[in-house]
């Protein structure tokens, strides 16, 4: 999911839940909702940064490649 598209449906949640259809019960299931929401984006961001520095940092070629290389 991209920024874009969460903050995008966050300013859908948000006007859900202005909407005066709603019972009581369902504000706070979408506000947890939302803040799962949020939680699971940052997470996958931090992932996928932790992602790139591992592989960052591991060799490009094979071992058997760089010495045939370096002969």
């Amino acid at each position: 999911m991209t920024e874009e598209e969460r903050i995008s449906l966050e300013q859908q949640l948000n006007e859900l839940l202005t909407r005066s259809e709603w019972t009581a019960g369902d504000a706070p299931l979408i506000e947890q909702l939302l803040h799962t929401l949020q939680t699971v984006s940052a997470e996958n961001k931090r992932l996928r940064t932790a992602l790139l520095k591992v592989n960052a940092q591991q060799p490009k070629m094979s071992s058997r490649l760089r010495d045939a290389l370096y002969e």
